[in-house]
């Protein structure tokens, strides 16, 4: 009896090890696609050219400087 509760004993210490070792790179993938997913945001921001890449303003095509920041947007 006392060494088949030890190995459950010992199964439940692995269990335990097995599940924050599984949250712990669960939590890593999740963050570094957190990280991609925000990155992808700002190039996409950054591409849109309604708006100013320094201050995020709406500007129009024609201007060349931005109205808010006065970056030349050329």
């Amino acid at each position: 009896y006392k060494n088949g509760v030890s190995k459950e004993n010992n199964l439940k210490d692995m269990i335990e090890g097995c599940k924050r070792k599984h949250q712990e790179l669960l939590t890593k993938a999740l963050y570094a696609r957190n990280i991609e997913i925000e990155n992808n945001k700002i190039v996409d921001w950054m591409h849109d050219a309604t708006k100013c890449p320094a201050c995020g303003t709406k500007v129009d095509l024609k201007d060349k400087i931005c109205p808010n920041c006065e970056l030349y947007l050329e």
